[in-house]
């Protein structure tokens, strides 16, 4: 199986969730639209905390962000 990275998982979950848009994502995560997509794009790596609160977000463990499956 080939690994994702973050960002691409984590816009697997997002899309997963009812298609949730970056905007609705991002500011409940209180970051950026632009940050999100940056990260889903892979330009950006998240801090520990953003990917805490992005995984609560999206009702998945942190975990799951990290494994790329």
């Amino acid at each position: 199986m080939k690994s994702l990275s973050v960002g691409s998982t984590i816009r697997r979950y997002r899309r997963q969730k009812g298609d949730r848009s970056v905007a609705s994502v991002a500011g409940l995560c209180g970051i950026t639209p632009r940050y999100l997509h940056l990260i889903e794009e892979g330009k950006k790596v998240p801090s520990l905390d953003v990917l805490d609160r992005i995984a609560a977000v999206l009702d998945v463990p942190p975990a799951a962000l990290l494994a790329g499956e």
